[in-house]
């Protein structure tokens, strides 16, 4: 078999009047007809679905029009033009347009995410959140004068990188879903000229609330494929999951004219109707890896196992963030080896992919500690195509230098949502602990800016770059180091906690309680941390979280009597959820903010690659505070001091704590210099 079945399609797009493009894992493009789309009839023109082209995995964006149109990116930002001129509406036969294959744009490269197609319309947001409006009037896949609107490019909106998912209906409908949430949004751009001024947008363009139960907690993939139909693949509902290929529809009967929250006119009261199975979708299913080990010390093997429907693959292995070295550049290959399809076994959520290495290596002694990628590419008739990055860290052999940097990696693979399920799937996985694999890939860590707003991996990264660009000296680890040997900690000045450090085991909180009241420091970049307890499976490779009966709540250290304000001075409390705002100066004499110029009530942090330095999830002192701690700031969120707590927390024993008490710190990093001088002072502090 040339694709797994439990992730036989990387991309579904939507052609309008039930049809549906679906590309397979190995690059065939299958034509669908829903016969029953107006009714959610389970009734198809060609059930099978219609082979209609080869090769179609090699890009990373396609959509549609409804006139048969297709336009297709690959991964250096070139658009190209197809057009499937049906002959036959029931079973799919038509023929392709000669020019199919042409290039009518390039630079697309500028926008991490591209939707719409609908009359030649396509939106594509930039990394700074602005939506972009264009359209290609040509419609015949040539490329001159005249054949894009002269407004192509134009900014119509922005703020849009808290909506991870968006997709488009025709005349200017837009869907999106927000991070950390299930609600449903709903905007129209009336213009449909690429401009943007009063009357441009519906509700002048905020959006409405339209349903719920929209969310990568319970769906894998969503389109809408015209006059309010939407279509979504549901996770599986089992205790133990199976296939995640459900295809189930809904219909939003006024979907061109909202006018209110929760005023929609769903079909069947918004429940779902399945119309269909053996719909399994990941969008990385033709080129995907893994590495065996998470953090690999020189002398050590280190394998990367590869699943690829592309003729061969090739590796490289770059520095990311590395202190003393130059970031980006090639270490170890070009490598290619054979694709070859590497199929899930049973239990793979659990268990992990087991898949054998197609590229390993000896880590060699010059390289030092820190942030590498393996880079593969998919690589199809001589030309490379598809892109996918495996970081991973390299820790030292003794330690070196005076700061270690512990990647929160529990969390990556709490939200690593690949293979559909995780720690906090809404469906599935009822009543039962969930025992997450750490040895697959992961769709919760990416190296370039995405247009997306990140906890994870990427907002770590920014915290690794800025330690590189301010000369810091550092070593790197993952969460499973310390929990394997703390022996290395007492070796540092500071230990340097990343964005979202969430998920703990009993021995790694204990062992850095010791640390601290040893004399150690330690510099907490981000927001709840350390809040909840895990454990791992006997062989380290799989987190269990959550009790024997699936609750969450008994595993949250607070409620085991080990609140975390006594080992870092503050806790997640869970007042503010997805809010953010600049710190607010509480104490302008503290030796953190020497040098900035700043008075009480200044405001610092009011620039962050997520939004601003105080928000998403914050942690705050208990009440009353406990002795020792000092606070630095506050953040503004919600109107007031009710955002994250900037604190410095003295511990018996000469240690101490600086918490930012923020998951948004890190963006901040690079872009205000308050932020950064205060980050600056309190290591400089740490490792004198």
């Amino acid at each position: 078999m040339t694709y797994d079945q439990n992730q036989r399609f990387v991309r579904f797009v939507p052609g309008g009047d039930g049809i549906i493009y679906a590309i397979q894992a190995d690059g065939i493009l299958r034509w669908y007809r829903h016969a029953g789309w107006q009714t959610g009839a389970a009734t198809w023109s060609n059930g099978a679905g219609l082979a209609i082209g080869t090769g179609w995995q090699q890009f990373k964006t396609v959509l549609a029009a409804a006139d048969g149109q297709i336009f297709a990116i690959t991964e250096d930002g070139s658009m190209r033009w197809y057009k499937y001129q049906l002959t036959d509406s029931n079973t799919g036969a038509g023929t392709w347009h000669a020019a199919s294959g042409s290039v009518i744009r390039t630079g697309l490269q500028a926008y991490p995410r591209i939707f719409g197609g609908w009359n030649g319309i396509f939106y594509a947001i930039d990394t700074s959140g602005n939506l972009h409006w264009f359209r290609y009037l040509a419609g015949n896949g040539t490329n001159g004068a005249g054949a894009w609107h002269a407004n192509s490019a134009a900014v119509i909106s922005n703020g849009w990188k808290q909506y991870y998912a968006v997709f488009a209906d025709p005349n200017g409908v837009i869907y999106g879903i927000a991070q950390g949430g299930n609600l449903l949004y709903w905007w129209r751009y009336l213009a449909g000229d690429g401009t943007n001024a009063a009357g441009a947008w519906t509700h002048g363009g905020q959006p409405w609330v339209i349903g719920s139960g929209f969310s990568d907690d319970a769906n894998k993939s969503w389109f809408a494929n015209a006059s309010g139909t939407v279509y979504l693949v549901w996770l599986d509902t089992a205790t133990t999951p199976g296939y995640d290929d459900k295809l189930n529809w809904f219909r939003l009967l006024n979907s061109e004219t909202i006018s209110g929250d929760w005023t929609s006119a769903w079909v069947n009261a918004g429940a779902p109707i399945q119309i269909g199975s053996g719909f399994s979708i990941e969008s990385t299913a033709a080129l995907q890896g893994y590495a065996n080990d998470l953090s690999p010390r020189p002398g050590y093997t280190q394998g990367f196992p590869v699943s690829s429907t592309f003729t061969t693959v090739e590796a490289t292995i770059e520095r990311l963030a590395v202190s003393g070295q130059t970031p980006g550049t090639v270490v170890w290959g070009p490598v290619s080896q054979p694709g070859r399809v590497q199929l899930l076994p049973g239990g793979y959520r659990a268990t992990g992919c087991g898949w054998t290495p197609d590229f390993s290596l000896t880590i060699p002694a010059t390289w030092r500690s820190g942030v590498y990628v393996c880079r593969l590419r998919g690589v199809l008739n001589g030309v490379q195509h598809l892109r996918f990055d495996i970081p991973f860290a390299v820790k030292p052999t003794a330690p070196s230098s005076p700061i270690a940097v512990m990647l929160p990696t529990n969390t990556y693979n709490a939200y690593n949502s690949w293979a559909g399920h995780n720690a906090y799937s809404t469906v599935g996985q009822v009543g039962v602990q969930r025992t997450i694999a750490s040895l697959r890939p992961s769709d919760s860590v990416w190296i370039d800016d995405r247009a997306n707003l990140s906890h994870t991996f990427y907002s770590d990264l920014l915290l690794l770059r800025w330690l590189v660009t301010k000369g810091y000296s550092f070593d790197c680890y993952q969460d499973g180091d310390l929990a394997a040997d703390g022996t290395w900690l007492g070796q540092y000045k500071a230990l340097v906690l990343g964005s979202h450090a969430e998920y703990w085991s009993q021995t790694m909180k204990d062992r850095v309680d010791t640390y601290l009241g040893s004399g150690g420091h330690v510099i907490a970049t981000g927001g709840n941390t350390m809040f909840e307890k895990i454990s791992w499976t006997p062989d380290g490779d799989s987190l269990v979280f959550r009790t024997t009966n699936g609750m969450r709540e008994p595993m949250w250290f607070g409620n085991l009597g080990q609140p975390t304000s006594a080992v870092l001075g503050s806790d997640w409390d869970g007042s503010e959820f997805m809010t953010f705002a600049p710190y607010r100066v509480v104490n302008a004499a503290h030796a953190f903010l020497a040098g900035s110029g700043m008075a009480v009530n200044s405001l610092f942090g009011s620039q962050s690659y997520n939004f601003a330095a105080s928000g998403w999830e914050v942690d705050r002192r208990p009440v009353p505070p406990r002795p020792g701690t000092q606070l630095i700031a506050v953040g503004q969120n919600s109107d007031g001091d009710n955002g994250a707590e900037m604190v410095k927390f003295d511990r018996a024993g000469g240690g101490w704590v600086f918490s930012t008490g923020s998951i948004a710190f890190n963006g901040s990093l690079a872009l205000d210099p308050m932020s950064s001088l205060v980050l600056k002072n309190a290591l400089d502090a740490a490792i004198v």
